[in-house]
């Protein structure tokens, strides 16, 4: 039996050493080298207002508990990170009568671009979107923000996975 460990060991030793590539998501390198980051405020072309400053705080936040280094001056960034937040929508998946939602679906929309500090396009993808259910009724303000809230912090997720996935 012990004559074959060794055998063994030489085989499967090399492979771990010259694995396939294969990676956590969002691991990945950043397009372009860039080691540092700067993000813009997203415009916002949706009717919730105030979005563009929660989901820019959201990336900056998944961005930087991620690793990359934010910098606050966009002339010293190497690459920067900018969007629009194209649209968001609720549509109702749950009825309690034929003219009563018992719960509805938000969802969020996004479009990110990033640049090298030259302005050349690096990445780009449009349709970036995440979604989130929640229960209609007598606090439906409150339950609908605290959708938007989570599916923020799962677009910014999004976000960072596919920028660094590509690469």
């Amino acid at each position: 039996m012990n004559r074959w460990i060794k055998p063994i060991f030489y085989f499967f030793m090399p492979a771990l050493f010259v694995s396939c590539g294969y990676q956590f998501a969002g691991m990945g390198k950043m397009p372009g080298g860039a080691k540092t980051v700067f993000v813009t405020m997203l415009k916002n072309n949706s009717n919730e207002t105030g979005l563009e400053r929660i989901i820019t705080n959201s990336i900056i936040n998944e961005f930087s508990r991620s690793g990359i280094t934010m910098i606050k001056d966009q002339t010293r960034a190497d690459a920067v990170l900018s969007g629009v937040v194209s649209s968001v929508y609720t549509e109702t998946i749950a009825r309690s009568s034929a003219n009563t939602s018992s719960e509805r679906r938000v969802y969020t929309r996004l479009d990110m671009k990033l640049t090298d500090n030259k302005g050349k396009v690096l990445w780009a993808r449009s349709g970036l979107e995440e979604s989130e259910a929640y229960l209609t009724g007598t606090d439906e303000d409150r339950q609908r923000s605290q959708a938007i809230e989570e599916l923020v912090k799962r677009l910014s997720r999004t976000v960072y996975q596919r920028l660094t996935d590509d690469f």
